[in-house]
């Protein structure tokens, strides 16, 4: 395929390719870079790649993914770790090395916890969104509830 540039014809170059030309990006693809921002303690980085996770998954209506992802960052506290492994700091993240979709880790990273990122990112992505399958809106009912009933449990 040849282009014009400048008057001239050219021909076309991995330089020149339009965005819908490239394949979309993965949910794996996000997940990786999600983890990097984690890693790299990127609060702006991490905050706008949960909201196209989120985005992603709704419009795959992939609940069960969402599910997963909202308890990661619930974090729930009440669940002992299974058996009495030591956390290695190849498991990544800070805190101990921590991973951080490990329960006794708070904060996703610095200024930003995961009961935050829950209720200011994710849950706000799922909420309100028109046509969504009602799997996707019991989870983020669920949620939204039990955000709520730790709110009034002192946290």
């Amino acid at each position: 395929m040849c282009i014009l540039l400048n008057g001239r014809r050219k021909a076309q170059t991995d330089l020149f390719f339009s965005p819908s030309s490239l394949p979309p990006v993965t949910r794996a693809h996000l997940e990786a870079r999600l983890s990097s921002s984690i890693l790299l303690d990127d609060k702006k980085e991490c905050t706008y790649l949960l909201k196209l996770l989120v985005s992603r998954l709704l419009a795959s209506h992939d609940a069960t993914r969402l599910r997963a992802l909202c308890d990661r960052l619930l974090g729930r506290r009440g669940k002992s770790s299974s058996s009495g492994s030591s956390s290695s700091s190849s498991e990544g993240g800070r805190e101990g090395g921590l991973a951080w979709w490990r329960p006794e880790r708070r904060e996703l990273v610095s200024g930003l916890s995961k009961r935050q990122a829950l209720k200011k990112v994710v849950l706000p992505s799922m909420v309100g969104k028109e046509g969504a399958p009602a799997a996707v809106q019991r989870v983020a009912k669920f949620f939204v509830e039990a955000l709520e009933r730790e709110g009034e449990g002192g946290r």
